[in-house]
């Protein structure tokens, strides 16, 4: 375990202190310190008018500390004895005023927490507990956006007799693990030849309480043990937000996860294997983190960060940029945890959108229509009594499909209707041509797209997030202040490369990594430009290799969640396993260089769909041949009419 470097000690008393501080009792406190290699003391004091007995423990504890290290500081805040101490006093924090910016550093790195309770023979249990849950509630006060720090509660009994039961001590550490406080230690001392103290540990993801005995010089006691190395499958509430194909999942009829796949998807399987917790989803259908969600309370505006900041979700599992969950003066402990950094750029079509524009008619409705022009061409003839030898169902399709029949009406009224069915067959023949003749739409001067720049010129609409607009051109100019006039928002930017494939007119501003992955599941492979053809087809998008910004990126959790520190250090090893993978992959291609020059020229032996095309081509073969074998088998029962093979026998 990596201790940290600096030591906070806040010290409490729910009693009068003991006017009489033995150092064997703080042998425990001594030990602790000892496997520190270098610390600062910070003490902070309630306060107390008792300060005799106070300065007593304060110099206890100071010869204590400096018995281990004699180059430490101690600071003293809202303390009855400051000025009493200001030979361990800091000087004051220009900027806030106070000796209380050790304080605001990162406590779970660098700090352990050091509570001493005195409990005498006339204290009472309910006393001991609010005391306790005081000093709890102002240290989180002090630093509400960080993990709880190491905590040891020190509480001093007069003797043997005076032990609190067991079950007083339970209900502190539960309280303590209500206010996220993970790795804290109570341990119980009292006087005697062995100067014994009794260490007190809650486990919560298997709910045990334990006690040990620990004695001055053994080390088999373990004041904090490693509880994240193995969570026992404790269920953690991970949310879920619908980005194909980073994460995608389905529902059930209760709303319950079913089915889910993605890159995001298998990092947190990585987490949950690592850590040992089961993953409870929590789906929301809401597209981004800090947008307010459906069935939120309008006053409310709701979001999925809310649930995070509180603690109603563990762990949102979609990496997103952390630029999203701000920081503010009013929504305090909100933001983030392992983070790594991804590139916001463009997705474009590889070719430019053709200058032609096809106007498509359905087939299916192409048919009801001729089939309507049919039936009211045959119900008028009726009605006025037409010769039914002009107006029969098939003669009326065939005039409308344009080959009337030679015989035309003799009456002036059905020559008139035959006129109009002439003109109904000129509309019919213009739907047919139509879906198969270009019509100019667009202009012929557009892509292809190299930079910025072409994609500012072309006539490409550019979608992205209204979340990132503001960072992405504040302040802009050139390329970016025209490119800034093309933006169109949209709620879901996961959908636009579908709109990109399927009508070639719009560009994408997203995640580099998300991009790359619908790159890589349209073309079979994931060339960030789009050149790479050794896997499937040629790709009809690609990213451009200008990018707009960089910025973290990474799962969020709350800053003060117990789960944080663990769970960047598993993200930092997948990180580092996958630099060091892509390192090792780059290193033999450029190692042997000519082994992939003599691949190129024959990519086209090794097309992945040349199988099944010489496949389609085997079966039409025999199935055509087995039409003809039938169709002479059928032909040879039949012979030709006489009369047509004397004609015949004549002509030769």
């Amino acid at each position: 375990m990596i201790l940290p470097k600096f030591v906070l000690c806040y010290i409490s008393f729910c009693a009068t202190l003991m006017t009489k501080s033995s150092s064997s009792q703080l042998d425990v406190l001594v030990d602790t310190l000892n496997t520190f290699e270098s610390y600062q003391v910070v003490v902070l004091l309630s306060s107390d008018n008792n300060r005799g007995s106070s300065s007593k423990l304060i110099d206890a504890i100071c010869a204590s500390v400096s018995r281990v290290n004699d180059d430490n500081t101690l600071v003293l805040i809202s303390s009855a004895n400051f000025v009493d101490h200001e030979m361990y006093v800091t000087p004051l924090d220009p900027l806030l005023g106070s000796a209380r910016r050790p304080l605001l550093i990162n406590a779970r790195q660098t700090s352990l927490l050091l509570l001493v309770l005195s409990f005498r023979k006339s204290s009472r249990h309910e006393d001991l507990f609010d005391e306790f849950s005081k000093s709890l509630k102002f240290i989180v006060e002090l630093s509400p956006r960080r993990a709880r720090p190491y905590c040891l509660v020190m509480i001093l009994v007069e003797a043997l007799e005076h032990l609190i039961p067991s079950e007083r001590i339970n209900e502190l550490l539960l309280y303590a693990w209500t206010k996220q406080f993970l790795d804290l230690t109570i341990a119980q001392s009292y006087e005697d030849e062995g100067s014994t103290t009794l260490l007190y540990n809650y486990n919560p993801f298997d709910n045990d309480y334990s006690m040990q005995r620990y004695r001055r010089g053994s080390m088999e006691a373990i004041v904090f043990p490693d509880k994240m190395r193995n969570m026992k499958q404790y269920p953690l509430k991970v949310s879920a937000v619908r980005r194909s194909p980073s994460l995608n999942y389905e529902l059930d009829a209760d709303g319950k996860i079913v089915a889910i796949n993605g890159s995001d998807y298998g990092m947190a399987l990585v987490l949950s294997q690592k850590l040992n917790f089961r993953i409870s989803w929590v789906p929301f259908g809401a597209s981004s983190y800090s947008q307010p969600l459906p069935g939120a309370d309008l006053d409310s505006d709701a979001t999925i960060l809310d649930f995070i900041i509180n603690g109603s979700i563990d762990l949102g599992a979609n990496q997103v940029y952390l630029h999203f969950a701000f920081r503010s003066k009013d929504r305090q402990g909100e933001r983030a945890v392992s983070t790594w950094y991804d590139d916001y750029c463009a997705l474009v079509p590889v070719e430019a959108p053709p200058p032609m524009g096809r106007l498509r008619t359905g087939v299916i409705d192409i048919m009801l229509t001729v089939l309507g022009h049919v039936s009211f061409a045959r119900i008028v003839a009726m009605w006025l009594r037409f010769s039914p030898r002009h107006w029969e169902a098939h003669r009326v399709y065939q005039a409308i499909l344009g080959s009337p029949t030679t015989r035309q009406p003799v009456r002036n009224a059905e020559r008139l209707f035959f006129l109009c069915l002439i003109v109904v067959s000129f509309q019919y023949s213009l739907e047919i041509y139509s879906g198969l003749t270009k019509i100019s739409l667009r202009q012929a001067n557009d892509g292809p797209y190299h930079t910025l720049m072409d994609l500012a010129r072309s006539n490409l609409t550019v979608e992205m997030n209204a979340n990132h607009y503001n960072m992405t051109f504040d302040n802009c100019d050139g390329a970016l202040k025209q490119l800034r006039a093309k933006i169109k928002f949209v709620q879901d930017p996961m959908s636009c490369p579908q709109r990109l494939l399927r009508h070639r007119n719009v560009a994408c501003l997203m995640d580099r990594s998300v991009a790359k992955s619908f790159v890589a599941e349209e073309s079979g492979h994931g060339a960030e430009d789009g050149t790479d053809g050794n896997a499937g087809p040629a790709p009809r998008m690609k990213i451009l290799r200008e990018y707009l910004w960089t910025a973290p990126k990474g799962c969020i959790l709350s800053e003060a969640s117990p789960y944080i520190v663990e769970a960047s250090r598993v993200m930092r090893q997948v990180l580092e396993a996958g630099l060091w993978n892509w390192w090792i992959v780059y290193d033999k291609r450029r190692a042997t260089p000519r082994r992939y020059s003599r691949m190129i020229g024959h990519l086209d032996e090794c097309d992945r769909f040349l199988r099944s095309k010489l496949l389609i081509v085997w079966y039409v073969g025999i199935i055509a041949s087995l039409v003809c074998f039938l169709g002479e088998l059928v032909a040879a029962r039949f012979r030709l009419r006489e009369r047509v093979t004397s004609r015949w026998r004549r002509s030769r």
